[in-house]
């Protein structure tokens, strides 16, 4: 079937060549030599090669279907796949809450319940994070204008500008001022 799709003038000795050829295909089994025979199949030798295949190029391509085949056949003998979720358990011990913590009474009601994810000592109970980081929100806050002005106003003063002594914006060491903040811009050292 192979050598019917290709013109007969583009072998220089086609009686050798199918000669050859049925050597190699000999060694596969049927379904294999069917397979790359096959010119409705698009891994086909017919469709990969538009000109007349060397026995190299037919021998790769028997190999590779040959052994696409095998493991076809290797994984269908394999038992279904089993989705398994795996079981969170948390770091035990990593957090040390002193006895002056607002939760401490309740951590260590947690603590006698699960004794081999806490120990108590005398610096204190220790217990993991997830027991006492129990906020929903863990990510990046974006500050305010407010915020800003309440954690850096100068000497209690909330007037909403840094100043220096002589009237000018206070410039910050990497150059922003509070005024580009508040506005979005970059700002810079003059």
């Amino acid at each position: 079937m192979v050598y019917g799709s290709y013109r007969k003038d583009d072998f220089a000795d086609p009686e050798n060549f199918l000669a050859q050829l049925g050597m190699v295909l000999e060694r596969y089994a049927d379904a294999v030599i069917e397979r790359v025979s096959d010119p409705r199949n698009p891994d086909s030798l017919q469709r990969r090669c538009k000109f007349p295949p060397s026995i190299a190029e037919a021998g790769d391509l028997v190999d590779a279907e040959s052994v696409r085949q095998e493991r076809s056949r290797h994984y269908a003998t394999l038992p279904p796949f089993e989705k398994r979720t795996p079981r969170v358990v948390p770091e035990p011990a990593n957090v040390l809450v002193p006895p002056s913590a607002p939760r401490y009474f309740d951590l260590l009601e947690m603590a006698r319940a699960e004794p081999t994810l806490s120990r108590l000592d005398d610096s204190g109970l220790w217990v993991p994070l997830a027991w006492v980081d129990r906020s929903p929100d863990r990510g990046f806050r974006r500050f305010t204008k407010d915020d800003l002005q309440r954690i850096y106003s100068p000497h209690g003063k909330d007037d909403g500008a840094l100043r220096r002594d002589d009237g000018s914006d206070r410039v910050s060491p990497r150059g922003a001022r509070l005024a580009d903040v508040e506005s979005g811009g970059t700002g810079g050292a003059e």
